[in-house]
């Protein structure tokens, strides 16, 4: 991994005006853990992919390089970028239990909340009747791609389920024009 050559330096520098108390990274840049321990403070790599205790011997010779560039000794056991705390969203029946993860690994359940709008759960959601139940949802970043959205509602409006679309709180439901009863636009639920 080059990538800390490239970031370390930016983050020694940000840190001299900034002096931060702790660094938060993914588990799969090292720049914020080599510049945490220059700078000797605690810091995190979040669990955001397949825990790889592999990769990690395979780039530890590029890392402990990294480290010396600013004065760090050789970390060859690579234990350096899991050293402090390693939060794990992800349910442990989820990962590969022949790889054992860093003890430092603490399991936290997210609990996602959005309710910055005036939306509530919508009335006819109590009569959803035995149809299956179809959701379609394009997220929050790409919901302005209003031709999906319609491409997906005529493909499945027709089909005996119950159709429920999310557009968006930008976009307005009313543009895909009158539904039959089994389909449902609203911006947010």
């Amino acid at each position: 991994s080059r990538e800390p050559a490239r970031a370390v330096p930016d983050l020694l520098e940000l840190a001299s005006s900034w002096q931060p108390d702790l660094i938060v990274r993914d588990d799969t840049t090292f720049a914020g853990c080599i510049a945490a321990e220059r700078l000797g403070l605690v810091h995190a790599a979040v669990h955001t992919v397949a825990y790889r205790p592999l990769l990690y011997q395979l780039i530890a010779g590029q890392l402990s390089e990294q480290r010396a560039n600013v004065g760090l000794s050789p970390d060859p056991d690579v234990q350096m970028p899991f050293r402090y705390l390693y939060p794990s969203s992800f349910p442990p029946g989820f990962l590969d239990a022949a790889v054992a993860l860093p003890a430092t690994t603490h399991y936290f359940r997210p609990r996602p909340f959005d309710g910055s709008g005036p939306e509530g759960v919508p009335a006819w959601t109590a009569d959803l009747g035995q149809a299956p139940v179809v959701f379609v949802s394009l997220g929050t970043i790409v919901n302005h791609r209003t031709a999906v959205f319609a491409t997906l509602i005529s493909a499945l409006r027709d089909l005996p389920v119950q159709l429920i679309v999310t557009v968006g709180r930008d976009q307005d439901p009313q543009q895909f024009g009158p539904q039959p009863d089994n389909v449902h636009v609203e911006r947010y639920i």
